[in-house]
């Protein structure tokens, strides 16, 4: 599959070295350094050039972007699925609790990459399959709804603590000394009966934040098996990301979708009373 990108460069970009450019454009690394395999990989003016050559105003930038097709080596599964945005560059769906996202050596025909193969491959597509579920880019606003247990002294505010790794295991904590970076805003929406509904911001997007963030101040979410091994309310973590929010990496419009909270926690939001 190959894709092109014509950029003319603009008086005030003069003298940007063609890496530095495209970095501004989103390209990755790793996607930049692919593009110098191909004679027509970058193109300015219709000639071959390297990354560390400057551009000059109006000159004309053509990009080819080339990836292997990789959905056909996926098996195609026919289940449910939910897509909330389609383009020719790229798919947001909205993905059910507990689906896995890649095929594994246990589980390689039940996964969301299972069911886009399928999607896919009834249209007649066959493209790249990039899974992207958690970005450090800030162009991209990420709101999710949770339940939390007990009721916030604070109803609106922000948790800046590191987040570190213990050993080999699944679980993260804060650890101010030795953590990464990571915050997340939060604003209470709804009480009740001892739970909050929340609505939390990602400003960072280290694994396991929100649940982490949250067990730290003292809410933890109801039915997190890691975080909070209790689920007489909830067979899961209840946490649903609610609105996504970013700035379409080829076309440059702004993108906002939303998804609906899930029946399960309604069900808690309508039994509990909280409003």
């Amino acid at each position: 599959m190959s894709r092109y990108f014509t950029y003319i460069i603009k008086p005030e970009e003069s003298g940007i070295t063609i890496k530095d450019y495209l970095k501004k454009k989103s390209f990755s690394h790793a996607l930049i350094a692919n593009l110098k395999k191909y004679e027509d990989g970058i193109m300015v003016n219709g000639v071959r050039k390297y990354t560390d050559h400057h551009l000059v105003s109006d000159d004309e930038l053509n990009v080819c972007i080339r990836e292997k097709p990789t959905v056909s080596r996926i098996m195609a599964t026919e289940l449910k699925l939910s897509v909330l945005y389609e383009d020719e560059d790229l798919m947001v769906v909205d993905k059910q609790a507990g689906i896995p996202i890649h095929p594994s050596r246990l589980n390689n025909t039940e996964t969301l990459a299972n069911a886009v193969a399928n999607y896919l491959t009834d249209k007649g597509i066959d493209p790249v399959f990039h899974c992207i579920n958690r970005l450090e880019i800030r162009t991209i606003r990420r709101d999710y709804l949770a339940i939390c247990e007990g009721i916030f002294r604070n109803k609106q505010g922000s948790v800046c603590a590191p987040i570190t790794r213990n050993g080999t295991s699944m679980i993260r904590y804060v650890d101010h000394e030795n953590g990464e970076y990571a915050e997340t805003d939060y604003q209470v929406k709804g009480e009740g009966n001892g739970l909050s509904l929340v609505r939390l911001t990602l400003k960072t997007g280290k694994t396991h934040q929100i649940r982490v963030h949250m067990k730290h101040i003292g809410h933890p979410l109801i039915g997190d098996r890691l975080y909070n091994p209790d689920n007489r309310i909830m067979e899961r973590q209840a946490l649903h990301a609610q609105k996504l929010t970013f700035t379409h990496p080829v076309t440059g419009m702004n993108i906002s979708i939303t998804s609906d909270i899930p029946a399960d926690m309604e069900s808690v939001i309508r039994k509990y009373g909280i409003i």
